[in-house]
């Protein structure tokens, strides 16, 4: 993120309202960004859920930790009162009047504005799996969600992972500290595709392997098979795994129908320019729901970022929001694994190695250069070294100066 030039303090009449659809990470991050540059514009935030705001990457702990809800929420309700923030929870906007500058709700309200932020999220992407409405059957977006999950895991025995990504996995290694038995289904060939290299993937998924976890990779789930309640699935390939609970951890959907039918330019998710701006220049856009650049990582920090830049420009600043290079973590089944940039290519692409192995003790790491700067890691079992490569990330550091990176503690 830039500013160019000096802060400029906003040019926004006091009597101006402001109306964020969403109350998570990229809506409240607008929302903090405008109060620090404006104390007397009305801000509302709208949110279909009935809670303020929570850390949603904890959602897989809490399956298996109740003590989590004690720090999973971020503001209390006397923050928002405190910052003259009027939030109004539990209400679903059904429409975007552009022209006139004005919201529908399924409340029946309508409630203008003069800037407009979109914060609407994602929600779980459902492959089309027969008798996918089965009872059993759930998706983890939100502390609903995962209060479910407890409730029904604790009369399961066996447990089915659609999806071998982050979030699947997490929720894995959660049930299986339930005492469940558990099966990820992933279509790729191998697990985290996008995270790890190849050779990486190998090692991770013999360590998991080895805490008891079955895999079915390069396969699919077609069908929910039990008497209105999940008792088994059944893959591509025709087998059949026993599953008194599937989880469907298979991607996102960008929340983006409201713009798209405002008729916002729209690919996906809306696009946006660098100042978080929509087609419509009155209304932004952040987080799971923005496209900017063609990317939509669809991760916590970023949406951050993009709400950020999105508040401060709505109230007359001028930053401009710079695409960033997504890490990833995964830290359970008793791995511990930290990837970031580009990790994956084919032979004969004009990328430098340099590598370490130790087996042995499950350690294993590759770094990837081009035109001698660092573009990509992925370092299994030591993650002691994962704020060093993140500043070589930002230098684009040569591969003589990260020689330590591959020494072990």
């Amino acid at each position: 993120m830039e500013n160019n030039g000096k802060q400029e303090q906003s040019e926004t009449k006091s009597n101006e309202k402001i109306i964020i659809i969403g109350n998570g990470a990229a809506g409240i991050s607008a929302a903090k960004a405008i109060r620090k540059r404006n104390q007397e514009v009305k801000v509302t935030i709208l949110d279909q859920e009935k809670q303020v705001i929570y850390y949603k990457p904890l959602l897989s702990e809490y399956i298996a930790q109740d003590e989590v809800l004690k720090k999973i929420y971020m503001h209390k309700h006397k923050w928002y009162e405190d910052q003259r923030i009027e939030l109004k929870l539990g209400v679903t906007v059904t429409k975007i009047n552009s022209k006139d500058k004005t919201i529908e709700t399924a409340q029946g309200e309508t409630m203008a504005y003069d800037k407009l932020i979109l914060a609407l999220g994602s929600r779980s992407f459902i492959p089309p799996i027969k008798n996918a409405d089965y009872k059993g059957v759930f998706t983890l977006r939100n502390i609903g969600d995962a209060d479910k999950i407890k409730d029904y895991a604790k009369d399961c025995k066996k447990a089915v992972i659609i999806g071998g990504g982050l979030l699947g996995l997490e929720a894995a290694d959660q049930l299986k500290e339930l005492g469940l038995d558990i099966t990820v289904v992933e279509l790729a060939n191998r697990l985290l595709p996008r995270q790890i290299d190849e050779k990486g993937a190998h090692i991770f998924e013999d360590g998991i392997v080895k805490q008891g976890i079955h895999l079915a990779k390069g396969n699919a789930v077609s069908m929910i098979i039990g008497h209105h309640k999940s008792e088994y699935v059944q893959l591509m390939d025709g087998r059949k795994i026993p599953a008194d609970l599937v989880i469907i951890s298979a991607g996102i959907v960008s929340e983006g129908y409201l713009a798209e039918e405002a008729g916002l330019e729209y690919d996906r998710s809306i696009i946006v320019n660098k100042h978080m701006q929509t087609s419509n220049p009155d209304i932004y856009a952040a987080g799971d729901v923005a496209q900017f650049s063609e990317k939509n990582y669809g991760i916590w920090p970023e949406a951050m970022e993009q709400g950020n830049v999105a508040g401060a420009n709505a109230v007359g600043d001028k930053l401009t929001y710079k695409d960033f290079i997504p890490s990833n973590t995964f830290n359970g089944l008793n791995m511990n694994v930290f990837s970031i940039g580009h990790v994956n290519y084919e032979e004969g692409d004009d990328v430098a190695i340099l590598g370490f192995e130790d087996l042995v003790n499950g350690i294993y790491k590759k770094l990837f250069f081009k035109q001698q700067g660092l573009i990509g890691a992925v370092i299994i079992g030591d993650n002691s070294k994962t704020k060093m490569v993140l500043e070589a990330m930002k230098k684009k550091s040569s591969p003589d100066e990260l020689l330590d990176i591959l020494t072990t503690n």
